[in-house]
């Protein structure tokens, strides 16, 4: 009785994990379900739990170079606005003033994920927008550094 019930659990469990999971995944993700399930069959649950960790950490790292610029787009705050809150009159007059306002702050949004790879481009482009506006007049006051989730 506990063999059958094993080998139900088994089947199951690989019906559910590697079966429906088919199309779920991209075929980077779908190879290490393969490679953890082969490795477990194989040579046990122990090569099999290290086979995951490396095929999690290598699927990770292939696919952060995905997006190799950081980057997805610099602006100045005046094209954002606070649509969510009703702000007070005074507020809204420092918001608006040129000097210290939405023109002074520069938005940075990123995609993807940040890692030792791309941080560089990301510094790098950061300061070379501070340093070109520079002496103007119209450098930003505030740098704001935003993420976006989806790629």
């Amino acid at each position: 009785m506990a063999g059958t019930l094993l080998l139900h659990v088994g089947l199951d469990l690989f019906l559910e994990g590697v079966v429906d999971s088919y199309g779920s995944y991209d075929r980077l993700e779908y190879a290490g379900i393969w490679l953890i399930t082969v490795t477990m069959t194989a040579l046990g649950m122990t090569a099999g739990l290290i086979a995951g960790v490396f095929a999690a950490l290598s699927v990770y790292a292939a696919q952060s170079i995905a997006y190799i610029n950081p980057i997805r787009n610099i602006m100045a705050a005046t094209t954002l606005r606070s649509s969510v809150w009703t702000r007070p009159a005074k507020e809204m007059v420092i918001l608006n003033d040129e000097q210290t306002g939405r023109s002074r702050v520069l938005v940075v949004l990123l995609q993807g994920h940040l890692f030792f790879g791309n941080i560089n481009q990301l510094t790098d482009t950061v300061t070379e927008m501070l340093s070109k506006n520079q002496g103007t007049g119209h450098a930003p006051l505030i740098v704001s550094i935003l993420t976006l989730f989806a790629p």
